[in-house]
């Protein structure tokens, strides 16, 4: 007679063994989860899969010009949009003599925006270059500088002071609708003002201000005189002012 011997197993270890194709399974999927993951991220950083291939520009385009802004659209477009270097960018349009100020984004999945502030001209400045309207001088190509901007001669580190004076004799002058088109400080700090009408007034290095003042008042009885157009006045006097007239033509 033979025994036949049995091995009765745990319940606890009947019951891994069940789940055990379940962890399998989530085993798998997560696997193939981090290798879709993987091959997802390989696409999006390949350039040849996310060109950007928009390039959106907003600004007033007063003085900057598409030309200007050409270089750059040619040498972002294709480029993969995760590959854009954006701080670069905007220190390249910053770098543009027109452009004051810039900012650059990317906006998905394939558009670049570049948003800039154009520099505000106020006048020429003699040595080369504009002064803009916040006293800094800048060199954009002379084909672009606007027409009818007054011509500053003076020394460099006295520009803000020269726009800050010709805003101020530009009102006293504006009842007579007289316009500065040159404004001269010399190096001994000696005030000329040239008008589009050709007259010349010299002010000397002090109290310019009131000595404009009375060149306005005293002009309506000047023209009275009838000794033809005024071509210079000296205001470098106390009380008074030399007038040289231009000949009157036969």
């Amino acid at each position: 007679m033979s025994v036949q011997a049995r091995q009765t197993l745990p319940v606890s270890t009947l019951a891994k063994l069940a789940f055990r194709p379940g962890r399998a399974l989530f085993i798998v999927s997560a696997v193939m989860l981090a290798a879709l993951l993987y091959w997802a991220v390989e696409q999006l950083l390949n350039p040849m899969n996310v060109p950007v291939s928009k390039i959106r520009v907003q600004g007033s385009f007063m003085n900057v010009t598409e030309d200007m802004l050409a270089p750059l659209s040619k040498q972002v477009s294709g480029v993969g949009y995760f590959d854009i270097n954006v701080a670069a960018i905007q220190q390249q349009v910053e770098n543009l003599p027109w452009i004051e100020q810039a900012t650059v984004r990317r906006i998905w999945p394939e558009t670049l925006a570049i948003h800039f502030i154009e520099r505000q001209p106020f006048a020429v400045w003699s040595q080369g270059g504009l002064l803009s309207v916040r006293g800094e001088i800048f060199r954009p190509e002379q084909s672009t500088y606007p027409s009818g901007l007054p011509v500053f001669h003076g020394p460099e580190k006295l520009r803000e002071k020269m726009l800050k004076s010709y805003q101020q004799f530009s009102r006293l002058l504006a009842p007579l609708g007289m316009q500065i088109s040159e404004l001269k400080l010399d190096r001994r700090h000696s005030w000329q003002i040239d008008l589009h009408s050709g007259m010349r007034l010299k002010l000397g290095r002090e109290h310019e201000f009131e000595r404009l003042a009375r060149f306005v008042r005293s002009y309506p009885r000047i023209q009275t005189l009838e000794r033809g157009n005024v071509k210079r006045v000296d205001l470098r006097y106390t009380n008074g002012m030399a007038v040289a007239w231009e000949s009157k033509s036969a």
